[in-house]
């Protein structure tokens, strides 16, 4: 299969009016409205940061931030709480930014990894692991085109709340520009084909991932592994490793793929005037290769007018993009991505071989 790990690894987003807390964002454009951002993309990991980003330090408290002034302070280490049975993993997440991160660990090196069910496969940090690995490089395709070289290779074992997956194919990538930009280690992306086969739950409300193996149906195989009766459930399909939600915006049909590793929305540009009427700009935003080198420009603001069959998502900070080159990789043709902005205020389980998500109510 057509290596598309790097797709839409993740779309990290450090735009000023984003940095303020849901309900408290005001949006006027002003003298900052414009500001002149520099993007890093690696592998399909794509930043877009101000030129005078100060540092983020994920937060202990459960609140969301985009961007700060705290100093640089590197992740807490998180103790593991006690999994029921070795068929389910319970493992505590921290946020920098909109990024979930979890501790695991690569042949014995722990560190902070960023749940992301936009990457395709495990994706690890050359930074970190640059020795010993095969020399199989190739351009790896992301969003806005070719931007890392990489290979590929057989790791011994990825181990994460006291599971192991061993001989796991990894694509190996210098996420480097990455850990600068957020501050703190990155040894790399957990994607699709680490979590394909168990239930993923990505509950934000208690800030843990439960992750529960799952037969060929995507019937749970631990019966401890039970959580509260979900109160609503959505089918999807599947666009290579992204689940893609049918929508409707204002009475017009659209598709939207689903990435826990995008810290905000996208809506494709080319989506048609009835849809793009329904998105308010209220801010210009630069986008830079990781070189340095300007590739394209984008909008940020609103997209109003939207249900997830029938889920209302109207409002939401939604970025402006082409998203040609990640529906060619794809072979989709997608309206949109919904990521942490879509995940943030849900209890949200993925169940992959049952192609459905389900919704637990938020206490």
């Amino acid at each position: 299969m057509k290596n598309l790990s790097g797709t839409i690894t993740a779309l990290l987003l450090c735009l000023p009016y984003f940095a303020q807390p849901a309900g408290n964002r005001t949006l006027n454009p002003g003298p900052q409205s414009h500001p002149q951002l520099s993007a890093g993309r690696h592998f399909g990991v794509m930043a877009i940061i101000p030129q005078n980003h100060k540092t983020i330090k994920p937060e202990p408290e459960p609140v969301v931030r985009a961007c700060s002034d705290i100093g640089q302070t590197a992740l807490p280490i998180m103790a593991p709480p006690p999994s029921p049975s070795p068929l389910t993993i319970r493992a505590p997440f921290r946020l920098a930014g909109r990024l979930i991160i979890v501790q695991a660990e690569i042949d014995g090196q722990k560190g902070n990894f960023i749940l992301d069910t936009g990457a395709e496969k495990l994706v690890i940090n050359e930074r970190h692991f640059g020795k010993g690995w095969s020399n199989d490089r190739s351009p790896k395709a992301g969003v806005l085109g070719n931007i890392a070289e990489g290979h590929s290779c057989l790791l011994v074992n990825l181990a994460w709340q006291g599971m192991s997956f061993k001989k796991v194919k990894a694509d190996v990538v210098d996420l480097s520009h990455l850990e600068e930009q957020k501050n703190f280690p990155i040894l790399g992306l957990i994607g699709y084909e680490i979590v394909k086969d168990y239930e993923l739950l990505i509950d934000f409300q208690q800030r843990q991932i439960v992750l529960t193996r799952t037969n060929e149906t995507g019937e749970r195989l631990d019966n401890q592994a039970a959580t509260a009766p979900p109160v609503d459930s959505l089918p999807f399909s599947l666009a290579q490793h992204i689940a893609v939600l049918d929508g409707d915006i204002n009475g017009h049909g659209v598709a939207f793929g689903l990435d826990s590793g995008a810290e905000y929305n996208l809506l494709n540009r080319k989506a048609g005037r009835e849809v793009l009427r329904n998105f308010e700009a209220l801010q210009h935003a630069a986008i830079h290769d990781a070189g340095g080198r300007a590739s394209t420009e984008l909008l940020a603001g609103r997209l109003y007018q939207l249900s997830i069959q029938n889920l209302s998502c109207s409002g939401m900070p939604t970025v402006l993009m082409n998203m040609d080159n990640m529906n060619r990789l794809l072979q989709s043709r997608l309206d949109g991505v919904l990521g942490a902005e879509f995940l943030a205020n849900r209890r949200t389980i993925i169940n992959y071989k049952k192609k459905k998500l389900y919704f637990l109510e938020w206490e």
